[in-house]
């Protein structure tokens, strides 16, 4: 039996990265503490910004990242760390620069995050594995202004290495998920096989913005049409863009294409 669900709107998550400095292991990553914590509740559309990270990497080679802000308020912190693929394995390491620090907690043992609150900026550098391992991503998570009222950025930013490139299926331990194709007009359409728990797919741009989130039910087979309109009602301009799949601790992507009607 399947289950066809029309999404036609999806609000972005309002509970993100914590702000105080103590508070560690919330970047979003696989095995984290997830992107949110109960002192920090803000609303979506923050303006938090990352440069420096490479769109394909060298093995070896030191990359400094600049963690910035172009609009609101100042950054009251954020987390961070990069993972292989995305399963739970640190790519690289971070070494921290200008107002960060790095930290180690149960499952994100090589993160960053700014070394005290309220910040406009801040470096850290990240160290590309050797040998190379493929695909890599840098998930942060944060928040500007106050915790009430404040605003929360999600960015997951993706790095090829030699040889490797993003397909459009993939599984997770309880799930397969993949798309029915990869360049689209007028809906994307996802199928997700034997979700044996509640799963979430989330829809990024090249840079690691998140645009809107879709939550999958436990159950059937489902078929999930989604219209290619953004948290705000907007359709996506045409460009290349990631479907991210969370399920039960898990993740896989796969990339696909809007193009102009």
């Amino acid at each position: 039996m399947k289950a066809i669900i029309v999404l036609t709107s999806v609000l972005l998550a309002s509970t993100l990265a914590p702000g105080h400095e103590n508070y560690v292991g919330y970047s979003g990553a696989p095995n984290g503490n997830g992107a949110c914590a109960s002192a920090c509740h803000g609303s979506s559309g923050g303006t938090i910004t990352v440069n420096g990270f490479p769109t394909n990497y060298a093995a070896g080679q030191a990359y400094t990242i600049t963690v910035a802000h172009d609009g609101g308020s100042s950054i009251e912190n954020f987390n961070a760390s990069v993972r292989v693929g995305s399963g739970l394995t640190n790519a690289g390491t971070i070494a921290a620069g200008a107002n960060t620090a790095a930290y180690t907690v149960g499952g994100e043992t090589n993160g960053v995050h700014f070394s005290s609150a309220g910040k406009e900026s801040g470096t850290f550098t990240w160290t590309a594995p050797s040998p190379a391992v493929g695909t890599v991503k840098l998930y942060l998570a944060g928040h500007q202004g106050s915790s009430a009222g404040g605003k929360n950025t999600e960015l997951v930013l993706i790095a090829l290495g030699a040889g490797i490139a993003e397909g459009n299926r993939g599984k997770v331990r309880s799930a397969e998920f993949r798309l029915e194709q990869s360049v689209v007009t007028d809906h994307l359409v996802m199928r997700i096989d034997n979700p044996r728990a509640p799963a979430r797919v989330r829809i990024i741009d090249r840079n690691g913005r998140v645009l809107a989130k879709l939550a999958v039910a436990a159950g059937s087979n489902q078929t999930v049409a989604w219209p290619l309109l953004d948290s705000r009602n907007r359709r996506l301009s045409a460009g290349t863009y990631y479907a991210v799949f969370d399920a039960s601790g898990a993740r896989t992507m796969a990339k696909f294409t809007v193009v102009a009607r």
